[in-house]
């Protein structure tokens, strides 16, 4: 059924980060081969003990600072940080103050492919430490809620960018809320990548 792996998630991504720029378009063999993988690792992912299904609850019991406060530190917490925007956006997702914010990390993730645990408040990285896996699902979650309200194909391009991060160190995925969010946002991007392809005129094989 699955004649090529896809080629994207076969090495750890986030020790060897993938150029895609220098990538081509391999047709409908590719899409067949992306499809394949990312259905694999959501039912992988609800088969897990911890898998309960995604609902806006999961950071209903969280208390964050705000954002804007939390970036005029001299050393902050990426993960506070994105859990502070992710709860301001759910509660609603046309808060203009904190897109700046995310486009800033969006911005640093295509540079790098590499989100550090803290940042000074002129944005440049304190440490060398990035892998909290957390960090790349909530990134990617604010990517996909940027892109719900925009549409603006910058964000699910960083979207599927920052999920093929994730699914090749997939082994990462372990506590309730990671389990629940990244199931949610690969359920979500095949919803929408399909839609665009649809819109495009590319079936699928």
């Amino acid at each position: 059924m699955n004649k090529i792996p896809y080629q994207y998630i076969q090495n750890d991504l986030l020790t060897t980060p993938q150029k895609y720029q220098i990538s081509s378009y391999e047709g409908p063999g590719f899409l067949t081969s992306y499809q394949f993988s990312r259905r694999k690792i959501i039912t992988e992912l609800k088969k897990m003990p911890d898998f309960i299904s995604y609902s806006d609850n999961l950071f209903s019991s969280q208390h964050v600072s705000d954002a804007c406060m939390i970036i005029k530190k001299n050393k902050f917490s990426t993960n506070e940080l994105y859990r502070s925007i992710v709860i301001e956006l759910i509660n609603n997702t046309r808060n203009i103050q904190v897109i700046p914010i995310i486009d800033k990390f969006l911005k640093k993730f295509e540079i790098r492919k590499k989100i550090f645990l803290y940042y000074d408040y002129k944005f440049n990285k304190v440490g060398d430490e990035f892998k909290e896996i957390q960090n790349y699902i909530l990134l990617s979650f604010l990517c996909l809620i940027r892109y719900q309200v925009t549409s603006d194909l910058k964000y699910l391009n960083t979207f599927l960018k920052l999920n093929d991060t994730i699914c090749s160190v997939k082994n990462l995925v372990v506590n309730k809320i990671d389990i629940s969010l990244f199931h949610f946002l690969l359920m979500s991007e095949m919803k929408y990548v399909l839609k665009l392809l649809d819109e495009l005129g590319i079936w699928l094989e």
